[in-house]
Order: structure tokens, then sequence, then C-alpha cells
């Protein structure tokens, strides 16, 4: 999946989006999120299963709207030049059904390698299978600089969603 911008990226019907929050001057409390224009998922369909699944992130692409956090994001917290990519490996496999169910594996982030478990849902939508997700991290759990400025401070846990169609 690859899309230009951001714009793109939040109207695209597959995507990989992050969210957080930063509180101004102690009491001001407001949302940001980001998207990546670029990813890969890898897996093996076997009739009503997916297998093997893998999900390649390229953080140079991590869009937040914002040139300036953009900047900061890419050269200070992830240093994308260093650590290009950020991958989710399955443990188990997926049961192509409509209904809710939990996916392990691994997310790797900076090289940085920790188990994560994702909230899926899957839906369907013709001969597609939609299957959203979620998960959360931690900034510190990876080793990556806390982002806040003098005027802000950012949470340290990062909200993880994404949809991805199947057929």
């Amino acid at each position: 999946i690859s899309v230009k911008n951001y714009e793109q990226a939040k109207k695209s019907s597959d995507f990989v989006k992050f969210e957080s929050e930063s509180t101004k001057f102690g009491f001001i409390t407001t949302d940001f999120d980001g998207y990546a224009k670029a990813f890969k998922v890898v897996y093996d369909k076997d009739l009503n299963k997916i297998n093997n699944i893998s999900v390649s992130i390229d953080s140079r692409s991590f869009d937040t709207d914002s040139e300036s956090r953009d900047e900061k994001l890419h050269t200070k917290i992830i240093n994308s030049q260093i650590f290009s990519e950020i991958i989710f490996t399955a443990n188990d496999s997926i049961e192509l059904k409509v209904g809710k169910s939990k996916l392990t594996g691994v997310l790797t982030i900076k090289k940085i390698v920790k188990e994560s478990v994702l909230d899926i849902e899957i839906k369907r939508n013709g001969d597609a299978f939609i299957i959203l997700g979620k998960t959360s991290f931690g900034l510190k759990a990876y080793q990556i600089p806390d982002p806040s400025i003098a005027i802000a401070s950012v949470r340290d846990r990062f909200d993880v969603a994404f949809q991805i169609s199947i057929k």
C-alpha cells in the first residue's frame, strides 16, 4: 500500500494510523494522529485462514499533517534513516470469519522486539473480508525519546489502528 500524502492515507480503505495526545500548559489536552503512507502486508491464504502474517511499515512514510512534527518524528524520535522499518510478525493465524479475536505476535521498533497483542475484528464486504485491528505501545518500552516540548507534554502511550482488505 502506498499513498502520496496524509489526506490520501486518511481516506484510504486500507490504512495504518497512530494516535496519541499532548497536554499544553499542563491542562489543555489535544489529540494528534498520523498515518503510514507506505506499508506492506504479507500472508499465505489457506481457504478460510491467513497464515504467516507479517506487516512492514516504512517509518520514513509517517505523516502527521504537520511538517515540523514530521521532521522531529523522522530525525529525532524514530530516526527513520537508520530504523526505516517497523515490523509486526504474527505468532498465530487469523480465521476469516466475521467476529472478534486477538492476534499475538512480536512488534519490532528500532530493533527492539516486544510481544504484542492485537485486538482484531473481521467484517464482510461482498467478497472481501475487512480486518480491523488495534493495539497500543509505550514509547519508553522501545527506547523512543520523549517527543515533548517545553509547552506540551506527549503521553507515553501510542495507539495504533489499522484496516486491511483481504479477498
